[in-house]
């Protein structure tokens, strides 16, 4: 190596001068090459009418910038070719290499300093900047133009269609989001009104919350829909299997033969039986299990007297309500058996039905056994009878020796009942959360579909804001129009007008007075459209509105029955 720091100096200048020319060069032609590259690749995008996502020009200028980098790094200038390059561009006919090499390898030699002395005064010449290369004003130009066309290009937004199914989509993920939010806290809410386990496992919340959480965010309506609907048809099939209809007209006939009694207790039975209290009744029909006689006590003949009197007392208040009991279970009996006689004379005809025949009794409420509950209220009356009896026989016959049997029996019967009712009332419960959950999704998937506004499933307690009224008394027979918002005063004099009745007088009539309605179509179609086409009218309505007109307007006259001959 040269022990000369002035050639040195001078050949890092030489090297450094044609690395800022060469990176010049570089920047124009990778400048113009990654500004085609997204030009052309925009048109990817552009033709199907999406506006180009900011990831692809930033991905381009990231990998123009790496391959310019690695490319410039290889063909930077060594060394020795600084060297080379600093005697020919200078015109020292090898001077600087000569001397680097004397002054490695024979630095004591007079060569060597005869070199270095002809060297010295002509490095005062050699100016580095002094190197110089043409200007790429083709390459210039032509990145100066792409960039702007990439530019231009990378900033079109996208068409009408594709910004309106952008906009749709957007708000339907939000929607959507809104929806699974809601249906969580719903059935969080849900879950936090039950209480007793055997509730939980009919509802099977966890299994709708899994579903809810696994709806995606990111589908379209059409997904959306399909997503909200499959949990639906789930919920509705859950809520299916917790029908118990017929077990719940049986506690109507049961209902209204206990109002017929003249005892309190009975009469108070029908009650809750009517309200659907079915819990509140199972536990009032526990109340009703008679005491076990000990065996001590029928020893004194009074002591027995008066402990076959309360149980008496006892049997007789069970008989009570046993007896109305069994004679509702056998009006539902015999529903069932006319029933299924009809269901056989119609088997040609309801072969489709016999499935959901099938479906619906495995649905209804079952006791321990199997049995459905009017069963249960007819062994509650056998049950019953038989240990009326048995008290009876025991005071007829003083040595006569009273069984357990009868009152186990009773008591078994008893509870057999009340469990099935408080099954029953189990059931009700969850039936009626399933069915909240469903209306919950319904509108959920309304929500999604942007066929409505507002989403309100999880209310916050107090209810809903406060309505307006109107009080009568300052109407003044005006209405405000829905429809458009003026008043119309109703004018004209009572009695005139067209009337849906006719009076005949006695002398030219028939002698007989009546009212003939007369069917006649009437203009519904202004009330319908202001009333459907308000935002603040829930779906359902709408629709059980408009049906209800279109049944108005569909109905037709009733044909006049053929007059007897005489």
């Amino acid at each position: 190596m040269s022990s000369r720091p002035e050639l040195e100096t001078l050949v890092r200048q030489v090297a450094s001068r044609h690395h800022r020319l060469l990176a010049r060069r570089l920047l124009f032609l990778l400048l113009a090459a990654a500004a085609t590259t997204c030009a052309l690749g925009s048109m990817f995008w552009l033709l199907g009418g999406y506006a180009v996502p900011p990831a692809f020009p930033l991905g381009v200028a990231a990998l123009a910038l790496i391959a310019g980098f690695a490319f410039w790094q290889l063909r930077k200038m060594s060394h020795a070719a600084a060297v080379a390059e600093s005697d020919r561009f200078f015109g020292l006919k090898d001077a600087i290499t000569s001397a680097r090499h004397l002054a490695a390898t024979a630095p004591e030699d007079p060569a060597t300093e005869l070199q270095w002395k002809w060297l010295v005064p002509r490095l005062k010449d050699c100016r580095p900047e002094t190197i110089t290369a043409p200007f790429p004003k083709r390459m210039a130009w032509l990145s100066l133009v792409m960039t702007g066309l990439a530019t231009w290009l990378c900033l079109q937004p996208p068409s009408p269609a594709i910004a309106a199914a952008q906009r749709e989509a957007a708000e339907t993920q939000s929607r959507i989001v809104e929806s699974k939010e809601q249906l969580e806290q719903l059935i969080e809410a849900l879950e936090k009104d039950i209480v007793a386990p055997e509730d939980k496992e009919a509802l099977k919340m966890d299994e709708f919350r899994k579903m809810v959480k696994s709806i995606d965010e990111h589908g379209d309506r059409a997904e959306a829909a399909r997503q909200f609907a499959r949990i639906e048809q789930k919920v509705r099939d859950s809520s299916r299997a917790l029908d118990q209809k017929r077990d719940e007209e049986t506690v109507k006939l049961a209902a209204a033969e206990l109002a017929k009694a003249e005892q309190t207790d009975a009469r108070q039975l029908g009650k809750k039986l009517d309200a659907k209290e079915l819990k509140e009744a199972a536990e009032q029909l526990e109340k009703l299990a008679a005491k076990k006689l000990e065996a001590k006590d029928l020893k004194d003949p009074a002591a027995k007297k008066e402990k076959l009197t309360e149980a008496k007392e006892e049997v007789a208040k069970m008989r009570a309500i046993s007896k109305r009991l069994a004679a509702a279970g056998k009006q539902r009996q015999g529903a069932r058996q006319a029933q299924a006689g009809k269901g056989e004379g119609q088997q040609g005809q309801g072969e489709g039905t016999a499935g959901e025949r099938a479906a619906g009794q495995m649905a209804e409420g079952k006791g321990e056994e199997g049995k459905p509950l009017e069963d249960l209220m007819a062994e509650l009356d056998d049950a019953a009878a038989e240990m009326e009896k048995d008290l009876e026989e025991m005071e007829e016959d003083p040595d006569a020796e009273m069984s357990d049997e009868p009152m186990e029996k009773a008591n078994g019967a008893l509870g057999k009942l009340g469990k099935h009712l408080k099954g029953m009332h189990g059931k009700r419960m969850a039936k009626s959360k399933l069915d909240q959950l469903r209306n919950g999704l319904a509108q959920a998937q309304s929500f999604s579909q942007g066929q409505s506004q507002m989403l309100g499933l999880a209310q916050a307690p107090g209810g809903k804001e406060p309505g307006t009224g109107s009080s009568w008394s300052e109407r003044k027979e005006k209405d405000d129009s829905q429809k458009n918002g003026q008043l119309a005063e109703l004018k004209g004099q009572h009695g005139d007008g067209p009337s849906l009745s006719a009076v005949e007088e006695a002398e030219s009539g028939t002698g007989v007075s009546g009212r003939r309605g007369e069917a006649k179509q009437r203009e519904f179609a202004r009330q319908v459209e202001s009333f459907v086409q308000r935002d603040d009218v829930p779906e359902s309505l709408k629709l059980g509105v408009r049906n209800y007109f279109e049944g108005l307007q569909s109905a037709t006259p009733a044909e006049p029955a053929p007059k007897a001959e005489k």
